[in-house]
């Protein structure tokens, strides 16, 4: 598959059609069309999660589980005098 069918099967994929929508439309054999969206949509640098890092799934697990930080509930501090 060259670069221009690339570019086309992107463009119609972020149109919202799916892979049998695009292969219909332009005719390109299915495993070329998956295998252009899947080269195209990874990102190696991401990891899969969308985490940062385990610190930072660790805490969204705790905050879905209603154990988050005190800032999370409103509070930022200020015991006593102020």
């Amino acid at each position: 598959m060259n670069a221009e069918h690339k570019d086309l099967v992107l463009r119609l994929y972020e149109q919202g059609l799916d892979t049998l929508d695009i292969v219909e439309h332009t005719g390109l054999d299915y495993s070329d069309v998956e295998a252009a969206l899947a080269e195209t949509l990874e990102s190696p640098d991401e990891p899969e999660d969308n985490f940062r890092d385990d610190v930072e799934a660790d805490a969204d697990v705790l905050r879905m589980a209603g154990m988050g930080t005190d800032e999370d509930y409103g509070f930022f501090g200020g015991y006593g005098d102020e």
